[in-house]
């Protein structure tokens, strides 16, 4: 039977195995030590463009980063650009490794739209959960716990040639639910609509009607809100959440958050 201190030790490698970064989160250039010491030290207009450069330049060599998205965000946000800012919150939470670091990130954008007024906004969807819950790292760790359930449950009535029991039938459920679960994270992507967050530097107008006309406003949006966007119509496109309307399709900034 395992020990206490056998069974900490598991805990501790499973929780170091959900916090690990892949290596594509260490920053590889100068430039990054630069867009740092800024911080605090130079206007976000600055920092803006020094992440920025640093990120386009990573990308170019196959690296993503999610603090650099994350320290972008920051700087957009200090510049009173919401729109911005939410949209690179969202681009380094999706490529967090660390659910509960993804999903902080998303608290923040929760934050953001209930300081806007949005309530059940579109940062509240249970699939966004799903989605930052069930992170890559999250889904080889349930992958591989399946794997050894069956092999045990395997060699206990194979091998040593025992009965099926309650220790068999428990492996063989573990690894079903091992395999069902991480399911639902890849049902979330299957289900997600694509979304996107208003972006303009001011209230945009929300139409019941693909006619931008003062008649047929429904509502303002100000930036920094995600939407659920559905068809476009000329230079307009329909959102379904956090309502249902016609808003200018310029004004949205598209989120793909299936790239990871």
């Amino acid at each position: 039977m395992p020990t206490c201190a056998h069974r900490s030790a598991i805990a501790l490698i499973f929780f170091l195995f959900l916090c690990v970064e892949s290596q594509a989160a260490v920053p590889l250039s100068p430039l990054w030590d630069k867009a740092i010491e800024a911080e605090g030290i130079q206007p976000p207009e600055e920092r803006v463009r020094l992440f920025s450069e640093w990120i386009r330049e990573a990308e170019a060599q196959g690296v993503r980063s999610s603090d650099a998205h994350y320290h972008l965000a920051l700087a957009h946000w200090e510049k009173k650009e919401p729109g911005h800012a939410v949209y690179q919150l969202m681009e380094s939470a999706k490529l967090k490794q660390n659910p509960f670091a993804a999903l902080s990130i998303l608290g923040q954008v929760q934050q953001i739209e209930s300081e806007q007024s949005i309530r059940d906004g579109v940062s509240s969807s249970p699939m966004l959960y799903l989605l930052f819950t069930f992170t890559p790292n999250l889904n080889v760790l349930f992958a591989t716990l399946a794997v050894w359930c069956f092999l045990a449950a395997f060699y206990l009535v194979w091998y040593r040639q025992q009965p099926i029991g309650k220790v068999q039938v428990a492996l063989w459920l573990a690894a079903g639910v091992f395999v069902t679960v991480p399911l639902a994270g890849v049902l979330s992507r299957s289900l997600l609509k694509p979304i996107a967050v208003t972006h303009s530097t001011g209230v945009l107008g929300v139409f019941t009607t693909a006619e931008a006309k003062d008649e047929n406003r429904i509502i303002s949006l100000p930036p920094g809100v995600l939407v659920v966007t559905e068809e476009v119509s000329g230079n307009m496109r329909h959102i379904s959440q956090p309502l249902s309307g016609w808003i200018e399709a310029k004004a949205l900034l598209p989120i793909d958050l299936m790239a990871r």
